[in-house]
């Protein structure tokens, strides 16, 4: 991929009340995607994926093409100015995707985004995770650039063609098991208990912590946008500092245990009382006011 190749940036929207916040992207890259199509989808984003490469936007096998929500500069608090040089960087570099992980302070706290999805409240994943042979990885500390729950991608036509089958296999063997496996079944299309909306299984929060998965099984050259001071700053306010210190804490910690112990000593007042740690949801996935 050439700094010359095509950048297209979706940004879906299925409600009036939300355009505005499109016309802060004064970039032409950023294109208003209506997904009200979507409204009735069970699994959310993965639906948006698969009819981007159904459309297929993509003119080269070099272009790359993202999906971004339209509320994703309030969600992730990454300064306008920052993620443009960032996206320009990438486009330098032969790269097949680039990764904005607005979920900053989660990616800090958790060993990676399946043990989240269990501290989070989605309680029906310690049946889950085991019965499909995922357990024993949410015990495991993962390179915390992976972190992707809720992430915005863009990424080349290989990568997501690649991201979607990877999905899609998960989804196929979850739909087998559930027929052979009742106490799996009964779980796994039970509500996850998503604040937002209780209607929702566990299928759309299981993709999302599969992307995490896949990055980790594949050798795609990704760019991933590191959070700066001042980015914390402006997300995280007087907590920045605690959630800097873990996040970095968390990456030099893959391959040294005593690091590793202090990234946990440091995390354990955090997770461990239910308040403190709700506060670090709701900063990192603030409610937008219209």
């Amino acid at each position: 991929m050439s700094s010359n190749s095509n950048l297209k940036i979706r940004v879906s929207w299925y409600d009036e009340s939300q355009k505005p916040f499109l016309d802060e992207l004064d970039d032409k890259v950023f294109e208003p995607w209506d997904v009200s199509f979507n409204a009735k989808s069970d699994l959310l984003e993965l639906d948006l994926f698969r009819k981007l490469l159904k459309e297929n936007p993509f003119e080269t096998e070099d272009d790359l093409v993202g999906v971004f929500s339209w509320k994703f500069l309030r969600k992730s608090g990454v300064p306008y100015d920052h993620l443009m040089a960032e996206i320009a960087k990438a486009r330098r570099k032969e790269v097949d995707a680039i990764i904005l992980n607005p979920a900053i302070a989660n990616n800090a706290l958790f060993a990676n985004g399946l043990e989240q999805a269990i501290a989070c409240g989605h309680g029906g994943f310690k049946v889950v995770f085991p019965k499909l042979e995922l357990g024993q990885i949410t015990k495991s500390l993962l390179p915390v650039d992976t972190f992707c729950m809720s992430s915005y991608i863009i990424a080349n036509r290989a990568f997501w063609c690649d991201l979607v089958r990877f999905l899609d296999l998960y989804l196929d063997i979850a739909d087998r098991l559930a027929k052979t496996d009742e106490e799996f079944k009964k779980v796994y299309f039970a509500s996850a208990g998503y604040h937002r909306n209780r209607k929702f299984d566990h299928r759309p929060f299981m993709i999302e912590r599969l992307v995490q998965l896949f990055l980790n099984t594949r050798m795609y050259n990704v760019h991933y946008l590191h959070p700066t001071e001042n980015w914390l700053g402006n997300k995280f306010g007087d907590k920045a500092e605690i959630v800097d210190k873990l996040y970095h804490l968390k990456r030099v910690s893959l391959n040294n245990s005593l690091l590793l112990k202090e990234w946990m000593q440091v995390r354990h007042p955090i997770v461990s009382d239910w308040p403190k740690l709700t506060e670090f949801f709701h900063l990192d996935d603030p409610k937008i006011e219209m």
